[in-house]
């Protein structure tokens, strides 16, 4: 495990790609084995209450190595799940995901570990991919087929495969392929 103070201005910090049981270190930077994973089009979709803090710094880590883009959700209004479907205006959820989500074939959830799980701002996203089953089928059915991967950061090296059930199971029930998943921490 790494001290902050190791990398202060480094925004390399230690990550570890995972597919299935076995897992991968990436050491000093490089990425070992990551060819073989075919990721074309990816897009980052970071969410963490620290808009500088160490989880964007792995997802800018990442975003350098894939090529990918990093869109910050909190820079969006994306109000909270309702059953009525009634949002404020000006709410950004549907435009993200049309403007921005639709047109990649892979999407990297970015969350830190907060409490053994995703962060609030990533859960609200995830809650309102409920409005893609029921007011909006016709975006939740262009999810299909597309990848989805999740880039955690802890301040620990392991966390516990139970952070990912989520972004699993809500790929396997959307029909989407799921993984890779990476690990930062520093």
């Amino acid at each position: 495990m790494h001290n902050k103070q190791d990398t202060p201005s480094n925004p390399q910090a230690d990550l570890q790609v995972r597919a299935g049981t076995s897992s991968t270190e990436l050491q000093n930077g490089h990425w070992s084995g990551l060819a073989r994973i075919p990721m074309p089009k990816p897009i980052i979709l970071l969410a963490s209450s620290r808009p500088n803090g160490d989880t964007r710094k792995v997802a800018d880590h990442l975003a350098l190595q894939l090529k990918a883009e990093v869109i910050d959700l909190t820079q969006f209004t994306i109000h909270p799940y309702r059953y009525e479907q009634d949002y404020p205006e000006g709410d950004d959820f549907f435009r993200v995901i049309e403007t921005m989500v639709l047109p990649h074939d892979q999407i990297i959830f970015a969350s830190p570990l907060y409490w053994y799980s995703m962060s609030g701002q990533m859960k609200i996203f995830f809650d309102r991919l409920s409005d893609l089953l029921e007011s909006r089928k016709e975006l939740g059915r262009q999810l299909r087929d597309k990848r989805m991967s999740v880039l955690s950061c802890a301040n620990d090296e392991e966390i516990t495969d139970t952070f990912y059930a989520a972004f699993r199971l809500t790929a396997e029930y959307l029909g989407m392929e799921y993984g890779p998943v990476w690990h930062g921490w520093v």
